[in-house]
């Protein structure tokens, strides 16, 4: 028996959006933000749990955070310790 997981990849935000998030400018801080709801586009990805190399944190963010006029999510993997 085989395990594969099913993901439906959040939509990027409009880049002069996504330029509005502070951390952007900072790539170290391994952050990213996107669009809170998950693509529409039916872009399924098939992933096995051996691709999977660390944990993320995500934070949901309402309406006008950093200027952003929709609820974003803000997704952090810096927990990889440097894993690829």
């Amino acid at each position: 028996m085989e395990i594969f997981l099913v993901v439906r990849p959040h939509r990027r935000l409009a880049f002069l959006s996504e330029a509005d998030a502070p951390f952007e400018q900072y790539p170290g801080f391994m952050t990213k933000i996107v669009d809170a709801a998950p693509s529409d586009d039916n872009a399924l990805v098939i992933i096995e749990p051996t691709h999977i190399i660390t944990h993320l944190t995500t934070f949901r963010r309402p309406e006008g955070t950093y200027s952003i006029q929709q609820k974003t999510l803000r997704i952090c993997w810096a927990l990889n310790r440097g894993h690829r």
